[in-house]
């Protein structure tokens, strides 16, 4: 059902459980906002993520300031990018890299917040996106070069 071909129906269900569970232990506004940016909807990625403005997860995060980067609001966009970097910093690099290698499993009992596996995962199921979006991964290896450069 999560196929392209069925994006706007997958969408749906998402919404409805999302509905059904505001605070989404589920982590159904991630695969929501798959589906948003698969249909190019982002004012509505972008709304879906201002409902978790303390949301720790990658998903949200980077999503917010790609977001915000499509819809040409370049100082939202930077400063949700820099809150992004610095709760999840491995997810940027891994976006900026020219080859991903899959790293070795740290546990069995899943991906961890924070760790080099979480930020493969997210460049897996999102990396496309902010590919797709003209000058988006120019615009990240600029703001990843001046966060290194002192002040």
């Amino acid at each position: 059902m999560y196929e392209q071909k069925h994006v706007e129906q997958a969408l749906s269900l998402f919404r409805e459980q999302l509905s059904l569970n505001p605070s989404d232990n589920q982590g159904a506004r991630a695969m929501a906002l798959e589906c948003l940016f698969r249909l190019k909807k982002w004012q509505e990625a972008f709304d879906l993520t201002m409902r978790y403005p303390d949301d720790m997860l990658c998903e949200t995060l980077y999503g917010r300031a790609l977001a915000l980067f499509v819809l040409d609001d370049r100082r939202l966009a930077k400063m949700a990018l820099d809150a992004a970097a610095e709760r999840r910093p491995l997810v940027r690099a891994e976006l900026l890299k020219e080859k991903h290698r899959r790293p070795r499993r740290s546990s069995p009992l899943g991906v961890a917040l924070g760790s080099s596996e979480e930020a493969y995962e997210y460049w897996q199921r999102y990396g496309r996106f902010w590919k797709k979006a003209p000058g988006a991964l120019e615009w990240l290896r600029s703001a990843a070069k001046d966060a290194q450069t002192p002040e």
